[in-house]
C-alpha cells in the first residue's frame, strides 16, 4: 500500500492565496466600499513577520454606480502584510513600500478592478459589459500621527479594460474611544479621466441605438467626492465587530450621464473580523 505523505500547509501560504482569491472576487462596488477603511486595528507586535486581518462582511450597495437600486452581498475582507514592506489586500491590491517612512509611504500597486455586466441592472440592457481591468499605479500616504493624508493614482493596464486613469485623494482622522472602539473617518475626492468616464458613464453611437439612451459623450474632470468612516469594536482576542460606510455624490458628466438613476450612492458594510500574526 501505498502512503501519501500530507505536507501541512503553513498558515501564511494558505492566506496569501486566499488573499489573491479575493482580490478577484469582489465587484468594483463593493472595492470603492473598503476603499474607505484606513485600517481600523493596530499594526501587530514588531516581531511578527506576517500580520492578516481575515473575516467576512455583509454588503448593502447599488447595483452599479449611478443606479438607485441596492443589493445585498457577503464577501470576504482580507488583508496580509509582510512586516512594513509587502502587502496584499482587497483595499490595495499588491504592492511593495518602496518608501517606509514615519512621515511617508510609498508603494506600486497592481491591482484588478472589476468590471460592469449588462445584466446586472434593467438600466443597463443594450449598453454592453465593461470588462474587467489590471490597473498599476501609486499609493501614498503622508502623516504619522492620527490624521493621514492618502494619494492614489492608477492606470488600466491591458487593452479590452476601461484604459483610463483615475486619481483618488482621502482625508482620514482615526481614534480610540475607550480600550475597545476604534473609529476613523473623513472626506474623499476621485478625478477620472476622459476613457474612464466613457467606459463607465458615456454613451456611444452604438450603445444609444440599442439601449434607447441619447449619445452622451463623457469628458475628463472629478467624479465624485464622498465621505467615509469605519469603526471596529474589539470582542475577544483577535475577533472585532466591523463596520464601514461610505455616501458619495456624483460629479460632472458622471452625474450627467443618462445612465445614472441616483447622483448620491451609499455603501454600507458589517461584519466580524480575525487579526492575527506569525
Amino acid at each position: 500500500m501505498t502512503t501519501i505523505e500530507r505536507r501541512p500547509v503553513r498558515p501564511w501560504r494558505a492566506a496569501c492565496l486566499a488573499a489573491l482569491a479575493s482580490l478577484v472576487a469582489l465587484p468594483v462596488g463593493a472595492q470603492q466600499l473598503l476603499d474607505v477603511a484606513p485600517g481600523a486595528q493596530t499594526p501587530g507586535p514588531p516581531d511578527q513577520r506576517f500580520t492578516f486581518l481575515i473575516g467576512a462582511l455583509g454588503v448593502v450597495r447599488p447595483a452599479y454606480e449611478g443606479s438607485d437600486a441596492y443589493l445585498f452581498s457577503a464577501f470576504p475582507v482580507l488583508d496580509i502584510r509582510f512586516r512594513d514592506i509587502f502587502f496584499a489586500s482587497v483595499r490595495d491590491g499588491i504592492g511593495v513600500n518602496v518608501i517606509r517612512d514615519e512621515w511617508l509611504t510609498l508603494a506600486p500597486v497592481l491591482r484588478y478592478r472589476f468590471g460592469r455586466d449588462q445584466d446586472d441592472n434593467r438600466a443597463l440592457f443594450g449598453m454592453g459589459d465593461v470588462n474587467g481591468t489590471i490597473e498599476g499605479g501609486l499609493l501614498a500616504a503622508f502623516g504619522p500621527g492620527p490624521l493621514r493624508l492618502r494619494l492614489e493614482v492608477a492606470q488600466g493596464l491591458n487593452g479590452d479594460g476601461h484604459r483610463g486613469f483615475q486619481a483618488r485623494a482621502d482625508l482620514t482622522y482615526g481614534t480610540r474611544i475607550g480600550e475597545r472602539l476604534f473609529v476613523a473617518g473623513g472626506p474623499s475626492v476621485v478625478y477620472a479621466d476622459r476613457q474612464f468616464h466613457q467606459s463607465y458613464f458615456g454613451v456611444s453611437p452604438e450603445q444609444s441605438a440599442r439601449s434607447g439612451y441619447a449619445p452622451f459623450s463623457a469628458k475628463a474632470g472629478f467624479k465624485d467626492i464622498g465621505f467615509g468612516v469605519n469603526g471596529s469594536y474589539r470582542l475577544w482576542g483577535g475577533f472585532a465587530l466591523t463596520g464601514v460606510a461610505e455616501v458619495k455624490q456624483l460629479l460632472g458628466d458622471a452625474a450627467d450621464s443618462p445612465i445614472v438613476r441616483d447622483e448620491t450612492q451609499g455603501f454600507f458594510g458589517l461584519g466580524i473580523t480575525w487579526r492575527g500574526g506569525l
